[in-house]
């Protein structure tokens, strides 16, 4: 489960790949960016407090 506190070192371990991960809430934009393989792509959700509040692309650079 990613948290908008995550280091990005926790956001690649949850995920478990690199790439450019955007998540939209109905608070605030988190993104983080790193290099990943090319054609990757992996949808996740983000949760807060328990409540599913936004879902995010990720796509390699």
């Amino acid at each position: 489960m990613l948290k908008p506190d995550m280091t990005y070192a926790e956001v690649v371990a949850t995920i478990g790949c690199e790439g450019v991960l955007v998540i939209a809430s109905p608070m605030k934009t988190y993104q983080w960016t790193a290099k990943g393989p090319v054609g990757s792509y992996l949808r996740v959700t983000f949760s807060f407090a328990g409540q599913m509040v936004g879902s995010a692309g990720f796509l390699p650079l």
